[in-house]
């Protein structure tokens, strides 16, 4: 058994008993140990991580002052680190206790099951994949602050919201695809509406524009950065997703959106679920695009245990559905944790730098 197996059993293990799932000591301990496991792993574990270590190394000021840079803030952050304290396992540190302690937080304050969302944040493929694409989950991590910020009912929260954007944004532009929240934070769509339309952008995206990826992709290469070219040109794998595995994310949306209460609905959580199920459907079968799709995603590591949740406190009425859903949470999140986050060959074998531990 992998670490990353004995972790997410974990986390499915304490999320059963009600004395666990929700305690703060046990809660802010595994979400340590989640940051401790990613920080200190090896070169070899994670497709990007050599290239962050010599990202690292040999940072120097043009990484964020060259012109058409619009990603400096991690630049500038990465050569600050650099130059003051130059180590990269505290770079490592600091990175993925802000990426985690921002998730861990959103988890903690708007979580009705706190284990049960660490437990999905694993099985679903998010923690793991943030072993390839760190930024890119720094970024994610700005994304769930903003949500919860746009969240509450503050006077300045629409300002907070752009301003921690701005901040995704400048560390990866993939932030971007958030924005569309604010046409949808005020604006309430049925459930009816919501599931043709998610039935439409999977027949759209799996059937139709998954094909189009060349077409696509010459309209896209004037608008990035020579960064991201080495994406659009790649011609392996479209990293496109099998009809069994996208049919199983979209009824698993779909069960939820049926059985969510309508404030859960009304949520700006849910909300974002239904705004990342579209961005899934329509680009989760394009390689230069499919990363968009779990900035979005995530959330459903809040929003499908609120809605356990309030299944178990509907008392007997609702008891089948409870179970039921339980079930059906067990067999989407251990498919999504073999077909998805354990399917990098990268990640294995796990060890941690200077292969002092080999798992």
């Amino acid at each position: 058994m992998t670490i990353y197996e004995v972790l997410a059993y974990l986390c499915l293990f304490l999320a059963i008993p009600n004395d666990f799932r929700n305690k703060r000591n046990i809660f802010w301990a595994t979400a340590g140990v989640f940051v401790l496991i990613a920080a200190i792993r090896g070169l070899s574990v994670g497709t990007d991580t050599i290239s962050y270590y010599y990202g690292f190394t040999e940072s120097t000021t043009t990484n964020f002052t060259e012109k058409g840079e619009s990603e400096f803030l991690f630049s500038w952050w990465t050569y600050f680190c650099r130059t003051t304290i130059n180590s990269y396992d505290f770079w490592m540190l600091a990175n993925y206790g802000l990426m985690i302690g921002l998730i861990a937080w959103a988890i903690f304050r708007y979580s009705s099951n706190r284990q049960l969302s660490l437990y999905l944040f694993i099985s679903c493929g998010f923690y793991l994949a943030s072993f390839n694409i760190m930024r890119e989950y720094i970024a994610t991590a700005f994304i769930v602050l903003a949500i919860a910020v746009m969240s509450e009912h503050w006077k300045y929260r629409l300002w907070a919201f752009l301003l921690i954007m701005l901040f995704a944004v400048f560390i990866h532009n993939s932030a971007v695809v958030a924005l569309p929240l604010l046409l949808l934070y005020k604006h309430n769509v049925s459930k009816n509406l919501q599931a043709l339309i998610i039935l439409f952008s999977f027949i759209l995206g799996f059937f139709y524009l998954s094909r189009l990826s060349d077409s696509l992709f010459s309209w896209f290469i004037p608008f990035v950065g020579d960064r991201y070219k080495g994406y659009l040109t790649y011609e392996g794998d479209s990293g496109g997703r099998g009809f069994i595995g996208n049919f199983g994310v979209n009824v698993m949306f779909l069960v939820s959106l049926f059985l969510a209460k309508r404030s859960t609905l009304e949520g700006l959580w849910f909300k974002t679920y239904f705004l990342g199920m579209i961005v899934f459907n329509l680009f989760g079968g394009m390689y230069y695009l499919t990363r968009l799709t779990d900035n979005l995603s995530i959330v459903q590591i809040i929003v499908i245990p609120l809605i356990a949740n309030d299944l178990r406190r509907e008392g007997k009425r609702k008891q089948l559905f409870y179970w039921g859903y339980c079930s059906l949470i067990v067999v989407y999140s251990v498919s999504r944790f073999y077909l998805k986050g354990l399917s990098n060959p990268d990640l294995l074998p796990y060890v941690v730098r200077m292969g002092i531990l080999g798992m």
